[in-house]
Formats: C-alpha cells, sequence, structure tokens
C-alpha cells in the first residue's frame, strides 16, 4: 500500500475509534471520513462497510495492544516504569469507551473475524504480566482476563455531567490501579 493511503487508513481508523468512543456506533461514516480528513470515497475505498471499517478497528487496536507488549520487552530502563508505560499505552487506547460501543453490534461478535489477533494480544499481553508477577509488581492471580477488566473499567468514559476537574485525575487514578495489583509482599 502506498504512504499516503496507509496515512488515510491510519487516520481513518483513529477517527473512527475517537467518534465511536464518543457517539457510539451510530456515527455517520461521512463524519468518520471527515473528521478523519478524507473524503467518502476514500473511507469506502478501505472500508467497503461499515462491518469491514469495525473489523478493521477492532483488529488495529489488537495490533496496537500487541505492539505495546513489544515494546515493553524490547524496551531499556526500569522494569517499574517500562510496566507503568505499558499499562498506559493501553489506558491510552482507550479501549473502555470502545467496548461499550463495539459489543453492541451482535453481528460483530458472530463474525470474530479477528480471533488469531486476539490469541497473540492475549499471549502477548501474558508475556508482559508474567514478567510483572516475577518481580512482585502485580499479584499471582492477576489473569490476562482480570488485567483486561481492569484496563476496560479503568478508561470508561465519565458521565457527561460529570465535574470538569474529574478528567484531570487520570494518573493519580492510574498509579492506585498499579498499586492494586501489586503482590501483596510488595505494596508499599
Amino acid at each position: 500500500m502506498r504512504s499516503d493511503a496507509e496515512a488515510n487508513r491510519r487516520e481513518i481508523l483513529a477517527a473512527a475509534a475517537r467518534l465511536i468512543a464518543e457517539q457510539g456506533l451510530g456515527v455517520s461514516l461521512r463524519t468518520i471520513a471527515q473528521t478523519a480528513g478524507v473524503g467518502i470515497g476514500t473511507l469506502y475505498r478501505h472500508f467497503a462497510t461499515r462491518e469491514d471499517l469495525l473489523i478493521g478497528l477492532v483488529n488495529s487496536i489488537l495490533g496496537d495492544v500487541g505492539a505495546a507488549a513489544e515494546r515493553f520487552h524490547d524496551a531499556i530502563g526500569p522494569l517499574e516504569a517500562r510496566w507503568r508505560d505499558f499499562v498506559l499505552d493501553l489506558v491510552n487506547l482507550n479501549v473502555g469507551a470502545l467496548a461499550g460501543s463495539l459489543s453492541e453490534d451482535t453481528r460483530l461478535r458472530e463474525l470474530d473475524p479477528f480471533i488469531e489477533e486476539r490469541g497473540r494480544m492475549m499471549s502477548g499481553i501474558e508475556t508482559v504480566l508474567q514478567t510483572a508477577r516475577d518481580q512482585g509488581l502485580i499479584a499471582p492471580d492477576v489473569t490476562v482476563p482480570r488485567f483486561l477488566v481492569g484496563i476496560i473499567q479503568f478508561t470508561r468514559p465519565l458521565p457527561a455531567d460529570a465535574p470538569a476537574e474529574l478528567s484531570g485525575e487520570t494518573a493519580w487514578l492510574l498509579d492506585v490501579y498499579l498499586g492494586g495489583l501489586r503482590s501483596p509482599a510488595h505494596r508499599d
């Protein structure tokens, strides 16, 4: 794929992720295209149907989680900082907001065309969690599903009428979450 076409595809997926998280699955494809800075024809060249866009979005997220796991293993520096960066990478994917919207599409669950990528993602997360377990950064009972439920809950959007000052507390909440995952023997 040409580099400009690949850049357009990434912009479309980023816009779709942001808008679906904010507005749900009902957001129009035209709005997604406009937000991405492309024409509707460009969107349809990459994703022939809404379903294709959703499948592309889920695969992109799964790939991003796998890439975060690779960065964790490839990074140099203190393990605790790499662990925090990994979790922050997952938080920044905003999966909590997307999970609620994407689960509305029952056809997407029935198709499950991304099972192989999901398996690689789960395996990548497990290798990170095992390293964290071995170093006491998380308790032995923190499994991939439990960890992901925590990330999904952590990244759920605040209610629309929540006070503005609450939205600036992400770093504090992240530290509380990470502290709660720690092995009891390694808690401060």
